[in-house]
């Protein structure tokens, strides 16, 4: 199609409505005009154009099975792209690092998920088991929030922001599931006061920084640790410093 006039194409499956009017004729003719749809639906230069083109895909096949028997097993592949329209997704962006008190912020990207279920776990996991990438250091539940959406369109892509306080320092982990859907999205986070930079000084030495994470002011007599990491990543601790 893309090596075609597209707007020729259509104009031709239209021709073709009126000189074929046998059902199964009908029924194919339907089908490459679904083809066409969606491989044109991409190709407009804004996103409500291209919001546009996917909604008449969805509405197209959504008449096409009204029209068409279901012993006709041609017409099944309407119904496949609606529901390959519809799959849930879920994903999300978080703030790595959170002031005590103030709020960890999820950015979720969500389709046809009426409900989200969030819990925040201790992390239990250690600078050594995180270098070497271990996994099962998951502490108790902590929070739980449920959160419930209006789904008015079950193949749009939606965006939200979901806030939840942290009042205790410490590691954490949150996860997101949709109920009722093989759903999920996890990673680790932290709440601390701390925020850490580093550089390699003269001659080589490592040199860190650490401020407040809101004020962004060095702080006095905090421990860093140093470790040496090896190929096979088992980290071995080297010594600690305070700093100044």
């Amino acid at each position: 199609l893309g090596q075609i006039n597209t707007d020729a194409y259509k104009a031709g499956l239209d021709s073709l409505v009126g000189k074929f009017p046998e059902k199964e004729c009908q029924l194919e003719i339907d089908l490459a005009k679904l083809q066409w749809m969606q491989a044109t639906q991409y190709d407009f230069p804004e996103e409500a154009q291209r919001d546009s083109a996917r909604q008449a895909v969805y509405t197209f096949c959504e008449e096409r099975l009204k029209q068409y028997t279901k012993g006709m097993t041609r017409a099944n592949e309407f119904r496949n792209t609606q529901m390959s329209m519809s799959v849930p997704m879920l994903r999300a962006y978080h703030n790595n690092n959170v002031y005590p008190r103030k709020d960890l912020e999820l950015q979720v990207t969500y389709r046809n998920t009426p409900t989200l279920k969030v819990r925040i776990y201790q992390n239990l996991s250690n600078p050594a088991s995180a270098m070497r990438k271990q996994k099962g250091f998951r502490g108790k539940l902590v929070k739980e929030v449920d959160y419930a959406f209006q789904i008015t369109i079950p193949y749009e892509e939606m965006d939200t922001l979901l806030t939840i306080p942290m009042e205790q320092l410490g590691l954490y982990e949150y996860e997101i599931t949709a109920p009722g859907e093989d759903l999920k999205v996890n990673a680790p986070f932290s709440v601390s006061r701390l925020a850490a930079l580093s550089r390699t000084g003269a001659k080589g030495v490592p040199e860190v920084l650490v401020t407040d994470f809101e004020s962004g002011k060095p702080l006095a007599d905090v421990p860093v640790k140093c470790y040496n990491v090896s190929n096979q990543w088992i980290a071995k601790e080297l010594g600690e410093v305070r700093t100044d």
